[in-house]
Order: C-alpha cells, then sequence, then structure tokens
C-alpha cells in the first residue's frame, strides 16, 4: 500500500452540490481499492489564472491509502470527469508530516514572522569569563529592518563586530 495526497479543483458550479460529488468521488476510490485516510474541502477559492473560463475552483484534498497498480486508472477517470478543472496526485511517505492549514495571512502578520525570525538568528551563545557562572544567551543588538538599505544592515553589523 502507497500513500497519496490528491489534490481536486473541482468546478465552482459544483459548490451548492459539493457533498454529492465528495460521495461520488469516495465511491471511484473505494471501487478502485483506495482508502480514504481524511478528506480536507478547502471550498471555494480565487484561481490564479483563468482554468477553463473559470476565475474561482473549489479545492478538495484526499489523503488516501492504496495499490500503485490502480494509479493509472484513477488518473485516467479524473481526467475526463468534467466536473474536476485540475488535479495533481503527489506520493507521500507518510501521513505523519502532514500539516493542512491554507489560512490566508495578511501581509502584516508576515512581516511580523519575518523580523521575528531575523531577530531569533541574531541571538548568539556568550560565554561569561566568571567559571563559576553558567553559559548564557544574550540577544544581539537589534538591527534596523525598517530600512531595506543593504549597506546599512552590513555597517550596523560591523559595528556589532567591533
Amino acid at each position: 500500500m502507497q500513500n497519496y495526497e490528491i489534490a481536486l479543483i473541482v468546478n465552482p458550479d459544483m459548490s451548492s452540490d459539493i457533498e454529492g460529488f465528495k460521495k461520488e468521488f469516495e465511491g471511484l476510490l473505494s471501487s478502485l481499492d483506495f482508502n480514504v485516510v481524511n478528506v480536507n474541502d478547502a471550498g471555494r477559492r480565487q484561481l490564479a489564472y483563468t482554468i477553463e473560463d473559470h476565475n474561482k475552483g473549489h479545492y478538495i484534498f484526499y489523503f488516501v491509502e492504496g495499490n500503485p497498480e490502480n494509479l493509472s486508472e484513477l488518473e485516467s477517470k479524473v481526467k475526463f470527469n468534467e466536473v474536476i478543472i485540475r488535479h495533481l496526485v503527489l506520493k507521500l511517505k507518510n501521513f505523519s508530516d502532514i500539516e493542512f492549514n491554507l489560512a490566508v495571512k495578511s501581509e502584516t502578520t508576515t512581516e511580523k514572522v519575518t523580523k521575528k525570525s531575523s531577530t531569533e538568528s541574531m541571538k548568539t551563545e556568550v560565554k561569561n569569563e566568571d567559571p563559576d557562572q553558567k553559559d548564557t544567551k544574550a540577544d544581539a543588538p537589534e538591527l534596523d529592518t525598517s530600512d531595506e538599505d543593504e549597506s546599512k544592515v552590513e555597517n550596523q553589523e560591523k559595528e556589532k563586530d567591533e
């Protein structure tokens, strides 16, 4: 048995009857001896580019176990299904590596994460002169990351080293 992730983009007109489509697709999977481990319905989302005159699509992700010999038959049935506008089948080592999160992050959240990770990477280990004290971690001086001028950041790093 091999593990697979099947990503489907379904015609957005089917969003109202998506439960019927899911039952039909799960029936197809079971007829080909695939066991459904998990199903994630990400809902209707904007497409990056137009596919078959559609600007939106309904995203569904299946995590299945099955025989690799049946994969070609599954792909041919998916390929000729007019409801499915795009599909992708990925081979997975195991399902424990899966962390499913399609939450859309705002720009401010992304900036905070980026800035936080850059300051955390600046932490250095400093050994104390006194042998009786344990090693401690000290924060390096914060760099001004608001300006994207790389030379300014390099100058600050040189000053810190001196």
